[in-house]
């Protein structure tokens, strides 16, 4: 039995909607086994719009457990997770990223000025002779 807390009470909702969508589309799918050849194209239609709209339903249930998992206390009777750590870690790493690819920067414009270098001075060589 679920608790009578308020995420329990949300918990027991969704596995209701969730079992409700799947005898939906167990039903859907024993109907259309069930139709004449004559009325296949449009029993394939309808298993497929109530397929679509199971689906639906299912992810709209998952982005409804996700808020619920993120959201603060005020909701679930507990406190929010705490993110701080991996954002800073992620800055971190962002950081540090963009200081190798600055670095990787200035090696390929030295390489380039080095290289410009030498062709100018193979080109006086060349003129001199």
């Amino acid at each position: 039995m679920a608790k009578a807390t308020v995420r329990g009470q949300i918990s027991t909702m969704i596995r209701e909607v969730e079992r409700a969508a799947k005898q939906i589309r167990n039903e859907v799918r024993k109907q259309y086994s069930a139709t004449p050849k004559v009325l296949d194209q449009a029993a394939s239609q309808l298993r497929r719009g109530a397929a679509e709209a199971a689906y639906q339903v299912e992810r709209y249930i998952r982005e409804v457990r996700m808020d619920l998992e993120r959201a603060g206390s005020s909701l679930l009777g507990r406190p929010a997770p705490k993110r701080a750590a991996a954002s800073r870690k992620k800055r971190a790493a962002k950081k540090t990223a963009r200081k190798a690819g600055a670095r990787t920067a200035k090696k390929a414009t030295a390489r380039k000025t080095a290289k410009r270098a030498t062709k100018k001075a193979t080109k006086k060589r060349a003129r001199k002779r």
